[in-house]
């Protein structure tokens, strides 16, 4: 059974930001009408379009996303950064300006590789307010259901609420290891089980089961695996997805969402749909604060998606254009890190990377040596340059 809501007649969903959507009707699936709403394409991508996306033609639009083919990458530098600042008694002072340089010649690297594919970069603060904004809506909705809501991207803020108090955060991602990739906690934060306890304890006071998952997105089926393990392993019920980047209409990862909604029995929600893209990347694995965790019996490690760190195929890097596209990316990173040097007493190293949550950059193609915590970031770039 569907429901027919006027938007303009409370604030419904989306339609309190959308004026020009004011007193139209829309469609919502049979459950809270406070919290859903659901738009076809083209009213749903115009609405989001001009603050989403950049203008710049490279980076396409979200008419061409629509048409498939696409090659997403969500901005985050800003928030990457931030992260090092609160850690450590010398901070960092950003200047947007830096930031936009890095931005752009990332994006300009990747398109080299992808042309006359469309290349669409998501731009930072409006995909990250407006992700923050679906997680305080998940967080109304888990009074509703009954429900814990658990944030697992450590970039998403919601714009209300305390963390341990009105969610929960779980620091998670995937380890390479010999055997395959479990699931790890990141740097500098407790134990995976740890943080589960932790959990564990919050649902048993309020006497619920049942949780809500917060993330930046979902790729492949494969993306869904750690959620559900967990939940399997602690006995709780997954009703809710609420994700930036989701996989819609054409396309084998429009199976993830479907999977989702027949895990939850509820529809995702979502801040920016694609169809049948190439592929999906975070730019921060394209620094050198990122990639794929590495397993390691000393400080944890990581391998960024480009030379000499790895094969660039986590990025769908082709291997031909590995050494050509790797080159701006890491002169990029190298000005990155000089420019914030200049606004403090002694350069970065990699201690504060740790410190900030992030490994120290191994290569998983033994292409260079893996530097110690000691050592300063922009000198090994310097080195990692030379390896081309």
């Amino acid at each position: 059974m569907k429901k027919e809501w006027k938007c303009g007649d409370w604030e419904c969903g989306d339609a309190k930001y959308i004026p020009k959507y004011a007193g139209r009707r829309f469609e919502w699936a049979e459950i809270d009408p406070a919290l859903y709403i659901k738009m076809d394409w083209d009213q749903y991508i115009k609405t989001q379009e001009s603050q989403l996306f950049e203008k710049d033609p490279l980076y396409g639009s979200a008419e061409l996303l629509q048409r498939g083919g696409s090659y997403v990458l969500t901005q985050e530098t800003e928030r990457m950064l931030k992260r090092i600042s609160p850690v450590n008694s010398d901070p960092i002072r950003l200047d947007h300006r830096v930031i936009t340089t890095f931005d752009q010649a990332i994006a300009q690297a990747v398109a080299s590789v992808f042309l006359p594919k469309t290349v669409l970069v998501v731009k930072e603060e409006p995909f990250y307010a407006l992700l923050a904004r679906q997680a305080w809506m998940a967080i109304r909705q888990s009074t509703w259901l009954k429900a814990e809501v658990i944030n697992v991207d450590r970039f998403i803020l919601p714009q209300y609420g305390n963390v341990g108090v009105d969610y929960s955060e779980l620091s998670i991602g995937r380890v390479i290891t010999d055997s395959g990739e479990p699931l790890v906690a990141r740097p500098a934060d407790p134990p995976l089980q740890v943080q589960l306890a932790r959990i564990a304890q919050r649902i048993k006071m309020k006497g619920i089961n049942n949780i809500i998952i917060v993330d930046d997105g979902f790729s492949s089926l494969e993306a869904l695996e750690p959620y559900k393990n967990i939940a399997d392993q602690m006995g709780w019920n997954i009703v809710g997805f609420t994700v930036g980047v989701c996989p819609i209409e054409k396309g084998e990862w429009a199976k993830t969402k479907e999977l989702a909604e027949k895990i939850s029995g509820n529809p995702v929600s979502f801040v920016l749909p694609v169809s049948d893209i190439v592929d999906w990347t975070c730019q921060r694995d394209f620094s050198i604060f990122g990639g794929k965790m590495v397993e390691s019996s000393s400080y944890p490690l990581s391998a960024p998606y480009f030379f000499p760190f790895s094969d660039g195929a986590s990025g769908s890097i082709p291997k031909e254009q590995l050494l050509a596209f790797s080159k701006p990316v890491l002169q990029a990173n190298a000005l990155l890190i000089a420019a914030l040097n200049t606004t403090r007493s002694r350069p970065l190293t990699f201690a504060d990377a740790l410190a900030a949550g992030y490994g120290i950059p191994t290569s998983l193609l033994g292409a260079i040596r893996t530097p110690e915590p000691n050592e300063q970031i922009g000198q090994f770039l310097e080195e990692a340059i030379q390896t081309l």
